[in-house]
């Protein structure tokens, strides 16, 4: 705590020196300077919830600091139906903690609160901080050592996605020379000022999240982005897709591997559902293009008179088939239009959503292979 004692019980909301400040990407916070605290919510001055929290943590925050020599923030969060929460942070070990015990594992969604050891915890714990960072980045500014951290996981993305074909890199090699062309520029500015420490805690909190999700530096580790570190099973295929998929043309088996291979332990890369989703759909347009052509020469076929009435039921089921693929896959293709600019958290929603309780993906990658099957 930077303050030296504690408000008094006197103390008058009324003399709070109250500082707003404006991140570049989110509300307002409301900063005190009589104390190290600040709030995300409104700031009332005829209010004493804020001052009245900041009295009671202060005694147990006052003994921890003495006891270790800590210089913490304390950040408040007023609610409107009377109920608040808090959490302190420690810039010089990079974490933030609570008096009490806290169970932060249910945080955890991603991995379902599998933390196996402190050094996996310490990637949520490092991630978390730097989340803070971004959301409050006027009192921690980036220094060159952290830049030259965050240049060199560019560096080495950049490598990794040229040489790996499965590499658990979330962005392109495109993308991470483009950030790697940024923050060299940030590098060189004498004075890093707030959109730079906000960008750069942005940068570092995704890369903790990957490690985290990685399981990085623990046994057992996610070495390629097809490697499930959840022991996720591989559960053979239904009655359903193996019937349909060779009347099908075993195209649901083929959509079925691609779907699990972008989507292990729950978890989807942005980058691999764009590639997924464009290739689907510039299929789905070829389709409608090669139906569009057969259904001019069934209909071309059904104006000859001397057909015999073999042949003109056999067209005529052609030409069914071709409307259906004409009407499918422009359906599906208006349905994903948008699907490719999704984020990671929305595309997993989306599988989620389709994931049937017995059948998995299966249906989904059954709906998706009708176009090809109907033009075929």
């Amino acid at each position: 705590m930077r303050n030296p004692s504690p408000p008094g019980p006197g103390t008058s909301t009324q003399t709070v020196n109250l500082t707003t400040k404006r991140p570049p990407a989110s509300g307002r916070v409301c900063a005190t300077s009589h104390l190290r605290t600040f709030s995300t919510s409104t700031y009332s001055p005829r209010s004493s919830a804020s001052s009245t929290i900041c009295r009671s943590l202060f005694t147990g925050i006052l003994d921890l600091c003495r006891s270790f020599g800590l210089v913490v923030e304390v950040f408040l969060q007023l609610s409107t139906d009377g109920t608040w929460g808090y959490y302190m942070v420690d810039h010089q070990n990079r974490c933030l903690f609570w008096l009490e015990d806290m169970d932060v594992e249910m945080g955890i969604w991603e991995i379902g609160g599998k933390v196996t050891t402190f050094a996996h915890m310490q990637h949520h714990i490092t991630y978390e901080y730097w989340c803070h960072c971004e959301w409050f980045p006027h009192d921690k500014t980036i220094t060159r050592e952290e830049l030259d951290e965050l240049i060199a996981y560019f560096t080495f993305g950049i490598i990794d996605t040229m040489t790996s074909m499965d590499s658990t890199i979330s962005y392109s090699t495109e993308d991470l020379t483009t950030m790697l062309q940024v923050f060299n520029e940030m590098r060189r500015l004498n004075e890093k000022t707030v959109p730079v420490n906000a960008a750069a805690a942005r940068m570092i909190s995704y890369f903790a999240n990957e490690r985290l999700l990685n399981f990085h530096g623990i046994h057992g580790a996610r070495l390629t982005s097809e490697q499930s570190v959840q022991g996720q099973e591989t559960c053979g295929r239904s009655l359903l897709v193996t019937i349909l998929s060779p009347l099908l043309f075993c195209a649901p088996d083929t959509h079925l591997k691609g779907l699990e291979k972008i989507w292990v332990d729950g978890i989807i890369k942005q980058i691999h559902w764009k590639l997924f989703i464009e290739t689907l759909k510039k299929d789905w347009m070829d389709y409608v293009l090669y139906g569009t052509v057969l259904l001019s020469v069934n209909v071309a076929f059904l104006s000859i008179p001397s057909v015999n009435e073999a042949a003109q039921t056999a067209n005529l089921l052609s030409a069914a088939c071709c409307i259906g693929c004409i009407i499918l896959g422009l359906l599906l293709v208006r349905q994903h239009r948008n699907k490719s600019k999704d984020t990671a958290n929305n595309a997993a929603d989306y599988l989620s959503s389709r994931s049937h309780p017995r059948y998995g993906l299966e249906t989904l990658a059954i709906m998706y292979s009708l176009p090809y099957a109907l033009v075929i």
